[in-house]
């Protein structure tokens, strides 16, 4: 397993906290995770990876097989409420565009230029809509929350199969019965079980209840 930070150049509120990363141009940090995809290839030897990402890492998981052709080293790919298509942050996407166009540079230091790319409509998110969301070959599986008012509406975490890619869109409020918040995501149990399910499906396999963990396992001492 690897995992690294990306995106932590910026002019921005959040550099105050220097563990706060993905806050750079969306551009940017979709190049540098391809040069790292491409490096772990390299020194691993492997032809193809298995991607998780969550958030914005998760729609990085498009502009890599999308933007950086990377579709035929990627076999799965997982994302916890991945932003494919641009969010109106519970409804606010019309005063935030506003805000943004009016004054950008104060939104970027107050959001992060990644913050303000990632609103619906954005000139990144056009860029990004224009492309297919998938691409054959890969065994696509994208997890969403009811709750999740960061990323919304969920239409914006659902992806559209093109011929030959395997597409899960998977709800967790109707496959476990659990509704964490879009920060909860990567710790909750349920969506981890269903991060699993995401990283060791047969193409076609569809998830099931029997499938969700609502809790941590428990380990039993030998």
């Amino acid at each position: 397993m690897w995992a690294f930070d990306y995106g932590a150049d910026d002019v921005t509120l959040q550099n105050m906290i220097p563990s706060v990363k993905a806050i750079a141009d969306l551009d940017d940090s979709a190049a540098e995770i391809a040069d790292q995809v491409d490096y772990v290839r390299e020194v691993t030897g492997a032809e193809k990876v298995n991607l998780v990402g969550h958030s914005q890492g998760g729609m990085h998981i498009k502009t890599y097989t999308q933007m950086h052709d990377g579709a035929n080293h990627v076999f799965h790919a997982v994302a916890l409420g991945g932003n494919f298509h641009g969010t109106t942050l519970g409804g606010q996407s019309e005063v935030l565009a506003k805000f943004i166009a009016f004054a950008p540079r104060l939104a970027a230091f107050l959001a992060s230029t990644a913050g303000t790319q990632q609103v619906v409509g954005s000139e990144f998110m056009q860029r990004l809509n224009a492309l297919p969301d998938t691409a054959p070959g890969v065994l696509y599986t994208s997890i969403y929350s009811p709750a999740d008012m960061t990323v919304t509406p969920n239409s914006s975490s659902q992806l559209a199969a093109v011929d030959g890619a395997d597409v899960v869109n998977l709800a967790l409020g109707e496959v476990c019965g659990v509704a964490p918040r879009h920060d909860k995501l990567p710790t909750d149990w349920a969506a981890l079980s269903q991060v699993i399910f995401g990283l060791k499906r047969a193409p076609g396999e569809e998830p099931e209840p029997s499938t969700c963990v609502s809790e941590e396992p428990s380990v039993v001492g030998s």
